[in-house]
């Protein structure tokens, strides 16, 4: 049977950034309900999907994903930035499993589409990772809460919280954006499924 994972961002405890008028709630509270709106969105076609949150630390709970094993899993936050000019949307994945670029392609794209991304605002995919520079250890953002994932995994961060026209259109399009990555994880699904029956994983595994 197809499942899926949802993750919310941040804990009860550290809820993350807080976006202005008219979201008005931390990163964890807007999650939350997003999390449920997805999840909701999937039962409807009868998907499984499991909703797990950080409560109990970062490393638990991708040790529970991991252990659930679904076709993908998710994380849901959203950006801030310092000033609040910044906007846009982008997806984060990691090299922990090859088909982890793929899902944020699809994920980037049917949420820019429903949030109307075009230009710079389409902030694109982007690879994280720990690596080595100067002599010093970097690791960029969102690498901690995600580096542990085996099953395919990324990072939404569909629109900037402290932006007034982004928390507007985060909170007038709450709804579209829940349909546009619970359509992206089917989509991501699909892809997979037809990559099975084509043969074609070790191809893509060994580029």
């Amino acid at each position: 049977m197809i499942s899926f994972a949802v993750i919310i961002g941040h804990t009860g405890k550290q809820r993350g950034s807080l976006a202005v008028t008219p979201i008005s709630e931390h990163e964890y509270d807007y999650c939350h309900k997003l999390g449920f709106a997805i999840a909701e969105n999937l039962v409807d076609d009868d998907i499984e999907v499991c909703v797990f949150q950080k409560d109990d630390g970062y490393k638990n709970v991708y040790d529970a994903v991991n252990q659930y094993n679904p076709s993908c899993a998710v994380e849901l936050h959203f950006n801030s930035f310092p000033g609040g000019a910044a906007t846009g949307t982008e997806t984060l994945f990691t090299d922990k499993n090859f088909k982890n670029p793929r899902l944020a392609e699809l994920l980037q794209e049917k949420i820019c589409f429903v949030l109307d991304r075009e230009g710079s605002t389409n902030r694109g995919i982007k690879h994280i990772a720990e690596y080595i520079q100067d002599k010093q250890i970097i690791i960029d953002r969102g690498y901690d809460a995600i580096k542990y994932c085996s099953v395919p995994c990324c990072i939404i961060e569909p629109f900037f919280g402290n932006n007034t026209n982004d928390s507007a259109l985060g909170f007038r399009r709450f709804l579209n954006l829940a349909t546009s990555i619970s359509d992206g994880m089917k989509d991501f699904e699909r892809w997979s499924f037809s990559n099975i029956i084509l043969g074609k994983y070790k191809d893509i595994e060994n580029k």
